[in-house]
């Protein structure tokens, strides 16, 4: 009998000391940043951190930072907090979550309410490709809202995190040691925008070489020679999606214009003011979203929200390469150009030869009478404005159709707002931990494959 109980309490022994051992691992190596991201207070990032929790404990925590907060997916990691500042007043916080979407757009401003009574400004920045799927819950463990802004248990989400299965850390810790990572590689600024230091350190090395790699997706030579297929995000294949297939996305729209409604109507209830602005995406990743559908889909959006800014259309600036570092992301001097043209309320950049393309933003109506009162070069009818986005798609398909591409814009081209970026010097984006040196490495490695 007492060997039978020895037993028993050495095997609950080893069990209770295993979960330990487990926990320990788990909450020391911290394979998402999940414990260190408590207290909203910690900025040193990789990319597969679970950034969604620090997003949601710096609201919880220095919310009296702020009195107006930016809303939408990685696309909008692009507009600095300053320079929204500058704009309009506000202390803004850029609550951006990578693959942005309705259900987390709704449940974030609705968390903010709760956290924030003095909310002066929601800016909803929609990136257009979240018509691709309402929810992104089942994309992985860092996609999923946390507890506190969904509404779950905390307690049940922190028991979860220490007992992640252990192949999660030692896998962290091997890319760590095999420099295929870096605690630091993709830091996050302290107003929640997204440190794009790395991507101007990439450029400025060789900007062709950074257009084919990183926007363009082309392929190397020894690619080619070996036979391996091109990236889905390879540009020929894009346009070729762009302007040949037609997407069936109703579903997910439908849900994305109801939740838009409720955002609006909380907005409303707390006396925010609801702010929606369409950012641009490089021409290739339009392939995604873009079609008839879409375009009633958009229509529906400027009928319930009143009016929207819209630099998403086929302007200049997206058929610059060079704007983006890769085919989903602008750089800051994009966001830039947004809020400068958003300021004056007219068109800061211009073109010399003034066609359908080259301008960038506008200010759509939903109401003929209120575009009527808005005086600026920038008003535009939604009607008027879906009806030229169409023409603008029809030229360039009839382009595609005879060349098999589309003429992009080159680096000396006066739509590159990149080239002469102030952010090149900005100190507070520099390179560190080896960040700059891991760059140029794979510059070294690379540049020779490529064809100029």
């Amino acid at each position: 009998m007492k060997t039978a109980k020895r037993w028993f309490i050495a095997f609950v022994a080893i069990i209770i000391l295993v979960l330990v051992f487990i926990c320990s691992v788990n909450y020391f190596v911290d394979p998402y940043g999940y414990f260190r991201f408590q207290g909203g207070n910690y900025f040193e990032l990789n990319d597969d951190y679970y950034t969604r929790v620090l997003k949601a404990e710096r609201i919880k925590n220095f919310a009296d930072e702020y009195d107006a907060y930016i809303i939408g997916g990685s696309k909008s990691s692009g507009i600095r907090a300053d320079s929204m500042e500058k704009f309009d007043g506000h202390k803004y916080y850029n609550s951006y979550i990578q693959s942005g979407n309705f259900e987390e757009y709704e449940k974030y401003i609705n968390y903010i309410f709760e956290q924030d009574d003095d909310v002066k400004k929601i800016m909803l920045c929609i990136s257009s490709i979240e018509v691709k799927s309402y929810s992104r819950q089942d994309m992985g463990d860092t996609y999923v809202t946390p507890a506190q802004v969904d509404g779950r248990s905390k307690i049940a989400e922190v028991f979860k995190m220490l007992m992640k299965n252990l192949k999660v850390a030692d896998e962290e810790t091997e890319k760590i040691d095999e420099g295929k990572t870096n605690p630091v590689a993709y830091p996050e600024l302290p107003t929640g925008e997204r440190n794009i230091g790395k991507y101007y350190d990439a450029v400025s090395l060789d900007p062709e070489w950074f257009e084919k790699r990183y926007v363009l997706y082309e392929q190397t030579k020894s690619e080619k020679e070996k036979g391996v297929k091109p990236e889905t995000y390879n540009f020929d294949l894009q346009l070729n999606k762009l302007f040949n297939e037609e997407l069936e996305q109703s579903e997910d729209m439908k849900l994305c214009l109801e939740a838009l409604r409720r955002i609006k109507s909380v907005c409303d209830e707390n006396g925010a003011e609801l702010s929606v602005l369409f950012v641009p995406s490089f021409i290739s990743e339009m392939a995604v979203y873009e079609g008839p559908q879409f375009w009633n889909y958009y229509g529906e959006v400027v009928k319930i929200v009143g009016d929207v800014w819209d630099f998403s259309d086929y302007n200049d600036i997206i058929l610059n390469p060079y704007n983006f570092y890769n085919y989903g992301h602008f750089f800051y001097d994009v966001g830039d150009l947004m809020l400068e043209t958003m300021k004056e309320n007219k068109q800061v950049y211009s073109d010399k030869d003034e066609t359908l393309f080259t301008h960038f933003g506008y200010h759509v109506y939903s109401d003929v009478a209120d575009c009527e009162k808005d005086d600026s070069e920038l008003a535009i009818t939604v009607a008027d404005y879906l009806a030229q986005r169409e023409k603008q798609y029809d030229i360039l398909r009839k382009e595609y159709v005879v060349n098999g591409t589309i003429e992009l814009k080159d680096y000396d081209d006066d739509s590159n707002v990149v080239k002469d970026s102030p952010y090149f010097d900005d100190e507070s984006l520099k390179a560190r931990e080896g960040r700059e040196d891991n760059v140029r490495n794979v510059y070294e490695k690379t540049k020779d494959d490529y064809e100029y």
